[in-house]
């Protein structure tokens, strides 16, 4: 595994190999809390930028071309000696090497990075001898390389990563010697990334970690890649995984994790819940309609999308829960079919599919002895229709609605009744 040589590939790398005592440059930082800097213009005759320990805040305008940027770094990118400060780095300019929070040799601190121009190395919250802090790192531009939470010599910090535009390497929430962090990574809709995505990567037990793919991933997707055990972690699966997913990938013992797939969700490989009690949840499908399945080795295909999975203890089919947590009255779910009140009226589906909607305001014209009334979704060849049955003594300001189900060919697949104020 990529993890038995990671303690010895972070303390080989601390020291990032540049020209030693470079005069300083007019966007360098001192070893102190620093008031905040703007770089307006190309940093010379030392093009590396370094913030020195402290809390600080740098900008990069747009236009600006500069080497290295840490925040911790000294005056010409070497690493510094003792912990990192709290610092936020904005870069809206270009980045010809990488981008560092923190480039100690102590604990790193907790760091926000901005990434709104192009970084063409990597970026990292932390990098550190010792353990990494709580950064926080939105891409909203271009990385060319990968996206760390932490990469650090001991523990993982909590972290949060979003990316709204492009990484063209991996997405780490922890690369660490010890243990990993509970990290948040986030992948928007209109974003990519170009490798593989990591809650964790490390060489003792993973943290509990989220994972949340709205765009598109080109690799491969695990909550936990570890020496140690898992942690319990939570992939939530609305985009393009163009690989497989691993809730985890570990030498110890497996976390308990949920792997969540939505209704647009497009995995090109296998989903592996592996060793722990681990469950897929698919939110488009009623329980029923997972009924017979095999949560350990098994397939389905939904609206041309087939999902394959392996070494699962649960499925869990989520539409009525959805609904539900909609604050929607559950009104009948049966024979693959589920109605529910949603506030301006009655929606009926027939799986994950709206086959129609009847709103409160036509169904309370409806008089007891009228003519049924049909309802049907656009482009749907399924139709329901919606008698008045009338009131009850129990019951007399509501009245009894009857609903039936008709298939495309007029046959009779469903009824159940309400009661309409």
């Amino acid at each position: 595994m990529r993890l038995v040589t990671l303690v010895a590939i972070v303390a080989s790398t601390l020291v990032t190999a540049t020209p030693a005592y470079a005069a300083p440059g007019p966007c360098d930082g001192t070893p102190a809390n620093d008031p905040p800097i703007t770089c307006s213009t190309d940093p010379t005759p030392d093009d590396q930028v370094g913030l020195g320990l402290g809390d600080d805040t740098y900008v990069q305008d747009a236009g600006v071309t500069s080497d290295y940027v840490g925040g911790d770094a000294d005056e010409d990118g070497l690493e510094s000696s003792g912990n990192g400060g709290n610092d936020h780095i904005t870069i809206n300019g270009i980045v010809t090497s990488c981008v560092d929070g923190d480039n100690v040799d102590g604990d790193g601190g907790n760091d926000t990075i901005i990434i709104n121009g192009e970084v063409q190395c990597e970026v990292a919250g932390d990098y550190a001898g010792g353990n990494g802090g709580d950064d926080t790192i939105t891409i909203n531009g271009e990385v060319y390389s990968s996206v760390s939470g932490d990469i650090a010599l001991l523990d993982g910090g909590d972290d949060i990563i979003t990316i709204n535009g492009d990484v063209g390497g991996d997405v780490y929430g922890d690369e660490s010697g010890g243990d990993g962090g509970n990290d948040r990574i986030t992948l928007a809709s209109g974003g990519t990334i170009g490798g593989d995505v990591y809650g964790d990567s490390s060489g003792g037990n993973g943290g509990n970690d989220t994972i949340t793919i709205n765009g598109v991933v080109a690799g491969d997707v695990y909550g936990d890649w570890a020496d140690g055990d898992g942690g319990n972690d939570t992939i939530v699966i609305n985009g393009t995984v163009t690989g497989d997913i691993y809730a985890d990938a570990v030498l110890g013992t497996g976390g308990d994790d949920r792997v969540e797939l939505g209704a647009g969700a497009s995995v090109g490989g296998v989903i592996y819940g592996e060793d722990g009690f681990d469950t897929l949840v698919f939110t488009f499908l009623l329980q029923s309609q997972l009924n017979g399945l095999d949560p350990a080795n098994g397939s389905l295909t939904h609206n041309g999308q087939t999902y394959t999975w392996a070494n699962f203890e649960r499925l869990l089919g989520t539409l009525i829960a959805a609904l539900k947590d909609s604050l929607a009255q559950l009104l009948f779910a049966g024979s693959g079919f589920t109605a529910a009140d949603v506030g301006g009226g009655i929606m009926i589906l027939r799986g994950d599919t709206l086959i129609a909607f009847a709103p409160h305001t036509t169904l309370r014209s409806l008089a007891q002895g009228d003519e049924p009334l049909r309802f049907q979704a656009e482009g749907q060849e399924w139709y329901v229709t919606v008698v008045n049955l009338g009131s009850t003594a129990e019951q007399p300001y509501r009245e009894t609605m009857q609903v039936t189900i008709f298939s495309p060919a007029g046959d009779l697949a469903a009824q159940f009744m309400f009661l309409e104020q």
